[in-house]
C-alpha cells in the first residue's frame, strides 16, 4: 500500500535528517515508529502524511507516485489518511461533536447522515456523554480519545499517530491503545510513533526504528525484546 524507496529529506541547507529510507507497509498493518528525540520520526510521519516534499527518492501511495509537480492527484491521496496528535489540536471554540463533525462537513455530506455518523463513533470511543461539551472541560485522555474520533470519522486507509500517549498516564494510554487495536483489526494501517517500551511489549506489532535518519525495520518479537533491554 505504502513504498519509500531510498528516501531523504534535508530542511534547507542543513545535513539530511532522513537519510536513504526504504520500508513498504502492507494494507492492514501495524507499525510503531520508535527512536531518540531528534531521530527523524516527526519528519518520516510528516512525508507519510503529504505535509512534506522529500528531497530524494521515490514515494508510492495506494498506488499513486507522489509528485509534487500535480498537486491535485494528491488531493484523494490525502483523503485516505487520518492523523492524531499528541497535543490533540482541537478548536477549543467547537464542541466535541462539532470537532468531529468537521471533516463530513468539509467534505459537505448530508447534516442527517453527520449526525448519525458522529453519534455511533462518539458512542464507540465512550465519549456519547460528552457530545455537547468544549475540549476544556474534558481530560488529557477525552480530549485525545477526540481526536482520535475527528481522525477516522472519515474511514481512513491509513492512520499516523505522532506521540499520541506521551501526555497520558499508563491506564489512559492502555485504554487508547485498544482502540487503536480495534481500528487495527477493522483493516485500518496504523503508524504509530511512541518512546513507550510499554506500550510496545503489552501490544506487540513490528517496528520502524529511526536512529539519526537511517530506518531499520524489527519484527515484533525483535521490538518486545528490545524494548525489554531498554534499546528502542
Amino acid at each position: 500500500m505504502i513504498e519509500f524507496q531510498r528516501v531523504a529529506l534535508r530542511y534547507d541547507d542543513k545535513s539530511n535528517v532522513l537519510k536513504d529510507v526504504s520500508f513498504t507497509l502492507n494494507p492492514g498493518s501495524f507499525h510503531y515508529l520508535t527512536g531518540a528525540s531528534g531521530a527523524g520520526k516527526t519528519s518520516l510521519i510528516r512525508l507519510l502524511s503529504l505535509m512534506q516534499k522529500a528531497s530524494a527518492g521515490k514515494i508510492n501511495m495506494f498506488g499513486t507516485s507522489i509528485d509534487y509537480n500535480h498537486r491535485s492527484e494528491l488531493v484523494p491521496v490525502r483523503r485516505r489518511i487520518g492523523l492524531v496528535y499528541q497535543d490533540y489540536r482541537l478548536l477549543n471554540h467547537l464542541t466535541v461533536y462539532e470537532n468531529v463533525a468537521l471533516p463530513l462537513k468539509i467534505k459537505k455530506l448530508p447534516r442527517g447522515q453527520i449526525k448519525e455518523h458522529v453519534g455511533e463513533l462518539l458512542n464507540w470511543v465512550g465519549l456519547g456523554d460528552k457530545i455537547n461539551s468544549y475540549p476544556r472541560y474534558l481530560s488529557g485522555g477525552e480530549q485525545q480519545r477526540v481526536s482520535i474520533a475527528r481522525a477516522v470519522i472519515t474511514q481512513p486507509h491509513l492512520l499516523l499517530a505522532d506521540e499520541p500517549t506521551g501526555n497520558l498516564d499508563n491506564a489512559i494510554s492502555e485504554k487508547l491503545l485498544k482502540l487503536f487495536e480495534q481500528l487495527h483489526r477493522m483493516g485500518t494501517t496504523i503508524v504509530m510513533a511512541t518512546h513507550n517500551p510499554d506500550i510496545i511489549m503489552r501490544f506487540p506489532h513490528p517496528q520502524l526504528h529511526l536512529d539519526n535518519g537511517i530506518l531499520e525495520t524489527r519484527t515484533a518479537r525483535e521490538a518486545v525484546e528490545k524494548g525489554r533491554m531498554g534499546t528502542l
